[in-house]
């Protein structure tokens, strides 16, 4: 003998399974790489953007160091300044880049999960 479930909503657990949902953790895990929590939530251009931000900001960075160490003997403030400003002005990037990626991830998260609640309601009207 069969049971019958409790509830007619227990048909619906199986399809609200499968909806595809993303993870805040798995976003704010990739997005130690600024970019890379936007492509895991679908934004292939953002991230792309994200990250070609944070790689030129890099660079910024990377390079007054290696010009620094090749003529440590002959730097000075007066002439060099502009290497400072570049290193600086990389750094200021690179932060507000990652910070404002990590927050666009979790956004993206919290907007990627209510489209697939959306979808699944609308797919099954009797769900709650």
């Amino acid at each position: 003998m069969r049971l019958k479930p409790v509830s007619d909503l227990a048909g619906l657990i199986p399809a609200a399974r499968a909806v595809p949902w993303k993870s805040k953790g798995t976003a704010a895990t990739w997005s130690l790489v600024p970019g890379l929590g936007q492509m895991y939530v679908g934004e292939r251009g953002s991230g792309i953007a994200r990250l070609a931000i944070a790689l030129a900001a890099t660079a910024a960075i990377v390079t007054p160091v290696v010009v620094g160490l090749r003529s440590s003997s002959g730097l000075t403030f007066r002439h060099d300044w502009p290497l400072l400003a570049l290193g600086i002005g990389g750094l200021v990037v690179l932060s507000i880049d990652y910070t404002d990626s990590y927050r666009d991830a979790m956004r993206g998260v919290i907007q990627w999960n209510e489209r697939a609640e959306a979808a699944f309601e609308d797919t099954h009207p009797r769900a709650p």
